[in-house]
């Protein structure tokens, strides 16, 4: 037969066609009902959708042999063939009419069973029968005298006849049955690749496009990966599995297609990696900036070491824990399975591609040490400050790493064996991880690895820290000498949480004034723009130490509540700064003095400083109060601004004007310093 594309009765129809055949090597016909059900909810629409809407089957991949002349031998279209020959039977019996010459001539199948010889008798036997006419509603296939108990041990059997009943019902939707199967015969189109016929790729994506027909990559892989092997039979049954795999797990997609090319694409990458191609042009690859056709000189040679990578990706968006894991931090279980959108696509590479090249090449399947893995390139994928800022060539190390670890570890796999890879890799395997794989590995007395995991990855999945614990890992152990203070490390956690759960940013804003400058410079530039808030900034840089006193004086050193500690420490400094004036503070000229002592007075008073969502401070030196009508507080007039985001505001957002009620009255200024002091002010 040619290799082209057919209409489904025209490939039937082929005077060179006798039969197709599914050999013994094929599995069996595997589909359930809500294969089938999507098929044809696919075919109607097309149905529905008139001429803009031909469906088209794919690919049907098939050889001959020189001692069964005119029998065509499947390896790849067998589950999609056998849904569309029992449609039909089922519609022309529907419908009252004759089954055609082209399905069943002169007693042989046109599709014909070899994996068994039941196989081979049922399906005979069922068209036989349907030949005599039509089939009573209440009509049982285990019923008929021809249904032998054998036939339950038979797969292919049995989903024959929960596919055949249900498109028996299905068909009761169709208003036009007789319509419905022209459409499939004359309208429904496939492409028909004869394997032994010398086509290579390059060939039959020509003749392909001529005809209007663009080849979807993986069919030209295909065809050039089965041109290579001895065992075609073998590895087109395999081919197949792979492309029911991504029909059942398209999701929002048409077809297999997209998904089988991503992952193609994936394989690409790996190999570029291994190949040891640079890595811009690898990062360009990756985030869709260069061409992304799929290079056979670029993919794994042998389809045996595809295959790996299949089962490896195959075995992840399976399993259940995989699934649930990726639910939890990116609120999508099918997270490995959507195609990334171009802005986040190496970090999506990042987060899975190592882990496909470690399951690959260990064949590890246990879930608890893949997750591990998994969990360790997560949570890396979540440093903007180091990962983040060179994802591209990150990437490249990242699949480098599991490479060199995959074929140099054996027998027992941990990610605590990735502190012996460090070695050239220190923004991948920092200081950090190590610390805390090396806690893991030999964890302290009296605790458990799970007890450490268990605590540490609650520590990075807190949005403040996005995978980087330093803030609490550097207090509590000493890398050196490998002390580690497990309470204290536990009693601050604790703490940290309470705080951000209970009270609002802005109180906890406010305490920190009186620990130090937390705040953390932000653009635009051209003015001074603080976020006070900014908590993952503060905790990674040195200016966390502010935050983690305050978390040792409320968990570890008796302080009561926020309240207590602003209460008290507010009285402390404008004493011991000598702030027991109006006359004092108006004198300071420090910026961060300025509105620390504002900040002080709005809390006892107005509330107004640090509304919820509030929590910058700008000081724009091309402005004053003056320009504004407002009369300055400071003698050295400074506006400070109070806003979400500086923009000209005009009187929007002044601290100064919230503040005006109250300090425009020096009286009333002074009353409240004097409670201050004297501890007796309450906040309001």
């Amino acid at each position: 037969m040619r290799t082209q594309k057919y209409t489904f009765a025209g490939l039937f129809s082929d005077r060179e066609l006798e039969q197709f055949i599914v050999p013994e090597i094929q599995r069996d016909y595997v589909w359930e009902t809500s294969d089938v059900a999507d098929l044809l909810g696919y075919i109607r629409e097309g149905y529905d959708g008139g001429e803009a809407d031909v469906p088209y089957l794919g690919f049907i991949y098939a050889y001959g042999d020189r001692d069964f002349v005119y029998k065509y031998f499947l390896i790849d279209g067998q589950q999609r063939l056998t849904t569309i020959f029992l449609m039909l039977i089922a519609g022309y019996v529907h419908a009252g009419k004759k089954i055609p010459e082209y399905l069943f001539d002169r007693g042989q199948l046109k599709l014909d069973y070899k994996v068994r010889q039941s196989t081979h008798d049922f399906l005979s036997a069922l068209v036989k029968h349907c030949l005599q006419g039509t089939l009573a509603p209440d009509f049982s296939i285990v019923d008929q005298v021809w249904y032998h108990d054998e036939y339950k041990n038979d797969r292919s059997i049995r989903q024959m006849i929960s596919n055949f009943t249900f498109i028996r019902n299905w068909l009761n939707e169709i208003n036009d049955v007789p319509s419905f199967i022209r459409f499939i015969e004359e309208r429904l189109e496939l492409s028909y690749f004869d394997i032994p016929d010398g086509r290579q790729g390059e060939d039959l994506y020509i003749y392909m496009n001529s005809r209007g027909r663009h080849l979807e990559p993986n069919e030209t892989l295909k065809a050039r990966y089965l041109a290579r092997v001895d065992d075609k039979k073998y590895w087109g049954a395999k081919w197949e599995l792979w492309q029911d795999l991504f029909w059942k797990f398209r999701l929002h997609r048409p077809d297999a297609d997209e998904g089988f090319n991503d992952f193609l694409k994936m394989s690409q990458l790996i190999e570029m990696a291994h190949q040891g191609l640079a890595s811009d042009v690898i990062s360009g690859y990756a985030r869709g900036a260069t061409d992304q056709t799929l290079l056979p000189e670029q993919l794994p040679e042998k389809v045996e070491d595809l295959q790996k990578l299949f089962e490896a990706y195959q075995w992840l968006i399976k399993s259940t824990i995989v699934k649930e894991f990726f639910k939890k931090h990116e609120k999508e279980e099918n997270y490995l399975l959507l195609t990334p959108p171009a802005d986040r696509a190496q970090i999506f590479y990042f987060r899975l591609l190592p882990i496909i090249v470690f399951l690959a090449e260990t064949g590890c399947r246990v879930e608890t040490v893949v997750m591990r893995f998994i969990r360790f390139f997560y949570n890396l994928s979540r440093k903007r400050g180091s990962i983040g800022k060179d994802i591209g060539a990150q990437l490249v190390v990242a699949i480098r790493l599991m490479q060199e670890y995959s074929r140099t570890e054996s027998d027992v796999f941990d990610v605590c064996n990735l502190i012996a890879y460090q070695k050239r890799r220190t923004t991948l395997i920092d200081d950090e991880e190590v610390r805390k794989l090396s806690l893991y590995k030999q964890p302290p007395v009296g605790l458990t690895r799970l007890e450490l995991e268990s605590l540490f990855w609650a520590v990075e999945d807190h949005k403040v820290f996005e995978g980087q614990i330093g803030f609490f890992l550097w207090q509590y152990s000493d890398a050196e000498t490998g002390a580690y203070e497990h309470d204290l490390f536990l009693a601050t956690w604790a703490m940290f949480q309470k705080l951000f759960q209970e009270e609002s940013e802005g109180l906890i804003v406010m305490a920190l004034l009186h620990y130090g400058n937390t705040w953390v410079r932000e653009s635009p530039f051209y003015y001074v723009n603080y976020n006070c808030a900014d908590w993952n900034g503060m905790v990674q840089t040195e200016r966390g130490v502010y935050l983690m006193q305050l978390l040792e004086d409320l968990a570890l050193n008796g302080w009561k509540n926020l309240d207590n500690i602003i209460t008290k420490k507010s009285g402390q400094y404008l004493k011991a700064r000598g702030y027991i004036t109006v006359a004092a503070i108006k004198e300071e000229t420090d910026f961060y003095k300025q509105v620390k002592l504002l900040a002080v007075l709005d809390y006892f008073s107005e509330n107004e400083m640090f509304p919820e969502g509030y929590y910058h401070i700008a000081n724009d030196g091309r402005y004053n109060c003056k320009s504004y009508g407002d009369k300055p507080f400071f003698t050295n007039s400074v506006v400070i601004h109070n806003i979400k985001r500086y923009i000209d505001s005009g009187l929007n957002g002044r601290v100064i004007h919230d503040l005006s009620g109250l300090l425009k009255s020096e009286t009333k200024v002074q009353l409240l310093i004097d409670e201050i002091l004297a501890a007796g002010r309450k906040r309001r």
